[in-house]
């Protein structure tokens, strides 16, 4: 499982970034992840999504869930 994040967010919980990186921990998962600057370089992001927003989770399946209420809604369905 891998969890593409803003470069910082897990220094600060009160973006969307660190709320996904929290819940995920909270609901215990342990995601690896991978941090993105904060503009430009996301060709990655731009691959797996189409866009380049974060957070993104990547499970273990190989499933893409884009955006906190995805991860959220992910988080529902699997526990």
């Amino acid at each position: 499982m891998r969890l593409f994040l803003d470069f910082g967010a897990i220094s600060s919980d009160t973006g969307v970034s660190g709320a996904a990186y929290g819940l995920l921990l909270g609901a215990g998962q342990q995601p690896t992840v991978e941090y993105l600057p904060a503009s430009g370089r996301r060709e990655a992001l731009r691959r797996l999504t189409g866009q380049e927003q974060t957070p993104v989770l990547v499970t273990a399946a190989g499933d893409v869930i884009s955006g906190l209420h995805g991860i959220l809604a992910y988080i529902e369905r699997t526990q």
